[in-house]
């Protein structure tokens, strides 16, 4: 008790107030928290993507719109074919496929084939200029007759209006002044001379054929 009594009661307080402080610091310290969990809805799912409609056969505004409204962007070129005008006949992806909202897609649409023009009646010249302008090739095939002007078309085969392919060709047939005037004329030959043949066989063998009998021999 006296060894108790005879410390200073300054440095008895001193020594318990920095137990208590160094205890003190020491229950404060905590170790690191843990990571708030990551909510599965902040996670972007996946686009499930746009299947592509069957559009072959439809006209084309009918095929843009039903793109549009899925979302898709659309490009349109047209191709001469044998089609009605504005007619979807090829879907670039395909259909069935699936792509990316926004793919654009590329319609391929029916520019109709160039029509046989109705040169009849017209001189052949005017008539070929015609004909060549839309994309044809030319052939001209003369027929005697008093029924129409010698030089002017007659009609024209295939017949006028007919969709044909470029470069395909179109005969025009000419009328021919009749030989009335020439007695003993038998035929007309490819080249444009006259036969005199009294026989069928051999006639205009050396001019390419006989373009049109005028007297068939026997007759």
């Amino acid at each position: 008790m006296t060894a108790l009594t005879g410390r200073s009661p300054v440095r008895f307080w001193s020594v318990l107030f920095a137990v208590l402080l160094l205890a003190g610091c020491t229950g404060s310290s905590s170790a690191p928290s843990a990571p708030a969990p990551v909510s599965s809805s902040a996670i972007p799912s996946p686009s499930p993507g746009v299947l592509i409609p069957l559009l072959t056969g439809m006209q084309v505004g009918n095929a843009r719109t039903q793109l549009d409204s899925l979302g898709l962007g659309v490009h349109v070129r047209t191709k001469l074919a044998d089609a009605p005008r504005g007619q979807v006949f090829k879907v670039s992806p395909a259909a069935g496929m699936t792509v990316d909202a926004g793919t654009r897609v590329t319609l391929t649409v029916a520019r109709p084939l160039p029509r046989v023009p109705r040169v009849i009646g017209k001189d052949l010249e005017i008539a070929r200029l015609d004909v060549t302008f839309r994309g044809f090739r030319v052939k001209v095939e003369r027929r005697v007759t008093d029924s129409m002007s010698a030089g002017r078309v007659l009609n024209t085969r295939p017949r006028p209006g007919t969709h044909l392919w470029p470069k395909d060709i179109v005969t025009l047939i000419v009328a021919e002044a009749p030989t009335r005037a020439l007695p003993g004329v038998t035929a007309i030959c490819n080249d444009g001379t006259y036969s005199y043949s009294q026989h069928a066989q051999g006639t205009c063998s050396w001019h390419g054929g006989v373009r049109e009998w005028i007297n068939y021999p026997g007759t």
